[in-house]
């Protein structure tokens, strides 16, 4: 009868390590799907913020090419305006002779 008692009792303290041992595992698995949920996110996050950079550097990239092209075409008006301001300065006083 002793022995039975003894192995009730050890039957009892392993099952309620074995409970013990279910929450801790349980605990772990909710800590693990939080940690994968919040990976997802991250990821997410990082490959959004990869397609803005990449659309950033493109638009950057426009507004150079655009910047260059108004500086080419300054320059071009730049040196027509030196070119015509003679001719002009010498219509005017052509026409100022005739008048």
């Amino acid at each position: 009868m002793e022995e039975m008692d003894r192995a009730q009792e050890r039957l009892a303290v392993v099952l309620q390590k074995l409970e013990e041992a279910e929450k801790a595992i349980d605990e772990s698995e909710r800590g693990v799907k939080v940690i994968e949920n919040q990976a997802a996110k991250d990821k997410e996050q990082m490959e959004l913020q990869k397609m803005q950079q990449k659309e950033a550097k493109h638009i950057a990239e426009e507004t150079d090419h655009k910047y260059k092209e108004v500086a080419c075409k300054l320059v071009i008006a730049e040196g027509d305006l030196e070119h015509t301001a003679p001719i002009s300065r010498k219509v005017s006083v052509l026409s100022l002779r005739k008048s």
